[in-house]
């Protein structure tokens, strides 16, 4: 397949976040993030920031998630995409992690394969 020069504005990506649990037990939470696909000097600057000052870095982050899907409440019922759910996501840290995980996934062009390779976890 040739090389198509484009902006790919958006992409989605399946997070797998990890709850820890007692005696080492863990379990494993899947839903989808769409991120903002960040031009390259956007994405080194935003590097540069993590190393700078890693919180407002990660604030920066969020600002590129444009959607998720696959978080249900207690009962069952879907959670509709808002800035509550983002800060309810976010005051978890093994739920953070893992969207900022994806985030840098996304903008290094990773598959989703590769980047559960690189963090040991099955599809």
């Amino acid at each position: 397949m040739a090389l198509v020069i484009g902006k790919k504005e958006k992409i989605k990506f399946k997070v797998t976040a990890v709850e820890p649990g007692d005696f080492l037990e863990a379990k494993n939470h899947t839903f989808d993030a769409e991120w903002n696909v960040l031009p390259r000097q956007k994405a080194d600057a935003l590097r540069q920031l993590v190393k700078d000052d890693p919180d407002a870095a990660h604030d920066t982050i969020f600002d590129e998630l444009v959607n998720v899907g696959g978080v249900n409440d207690e009962v069952g019922n879907s959670i509709p995409f808002s800035p509550e759910l983002v800060e309810a996501l976010r005051s978890q840290s093994w739920i953070e992690n893992a969207m900022i995980g994806s985030f840098w996934a996304v903008q290094n062009g990773l598959t989703q394969g590769d980047y559960y390779k690189a963090l040991k976890l099955k599809n």
